[in-house]
């Protein structure tokens, strides 16, 4: 058989999410809480399907967590009062930024470490690259970033809830962004970037796509479960 160029990740207590992330200040102060210190110990669950190679998808299993846990090892106390909108853009630009940052070391425009000593060099050809889908789980949340078209699907009791959206070049507002960067999208087999690729987003892949961003969606747990425990489909 060939290479298989999916990947996963599974990293029970990856990272502690300061509470200032999840609910917002007066919420917690009528708890009795301190609001700056509390943290939630969570859990990382992410998939990775390569193309054109292993090398990407397995580099972000390795690395994704790494950078998500150093991102959210920053200090909070910065945030201050923030509105259910305001954590939204504060987990959106983090993942953002941890995306970015595993795309800039795959192509090489930021060093990374191997055994030690710093390398600046692509991981692999440009036509290789890996989509990204995250979940981050804690007691009272989950919190999804997805790159590309895998899916993290929420299985409630018999009940499929979609907990991301796939980003592929058919969407109008993807096309938009794709065209606006000088690229084209073409009918060949369903549409596609240049002809060739079916997502529109993805880590990796310079050859065909500049630009990597996220979808973030948060839902509370205690929403979610209801009667039913909770099942996660990556």
């Amino acid at each position: 058989g060939g290479e298989m160029e999916d990947a996963c990740a599974a990293v029970p207590r990856f990272a502690d999410v300061p509470v200032r992330l999840l609910a917002r200040r007066r919420d917690l102060d009528g708890l009795g809480l301190d609001a700056d210190a509390l943290r939630l110990p969570s859990h990382l669950f992410a998939v990775f399907d390569g193309h054109g190679g292993a090398e990407v998808s397995n580099y972000c299993r390795e690395r994704l967590h790494v950078v998500l846990s150093k991102e959210l090892r920053r200090p909070p106390s910065d945030l201050g009062e923030m509105s259910d909108v305001d954590m939204k853009e504060h987990w959106d630009d983090l993942f953002t930024r941890c995306f970015q940052t595993v795309d800039d070391e795959v192509s090489g425009l930021a060093s990374r470490l191997v055994h030690g000593q710093p390398r600046s060099d692509p991981i692999a050809a440009e036509n290789v690259g890996s989509t990204a889908v995250a979940v981050v789980v804690c007691s009272s949340h989950v919190v999804v970033a997805n790159c590309g078209d895998s899916r993290i699907v929420l299985s409630r009791g018999k009940e499929p809830v979609a907990l991301s959206i796939d980003q592929k070049p058919d969407r109008k507002d993807e096309r938009a962004r794709i065209e606006a960067a000088g690229g084209k999208v073409i009918q060949w087999n369903g549409h596609r970037v240049s002809g060739i690729l079916a997502m529109s987003r993805s880590i990796g892949m310079q050859l065909y796509l500049s630009c990597t961003m996220c979808c973030y969606f948060s839902y509370d747990a205690r929403h979610i479960v209801r009667d039913h425990p909770l099942s996660l489909k990556l």
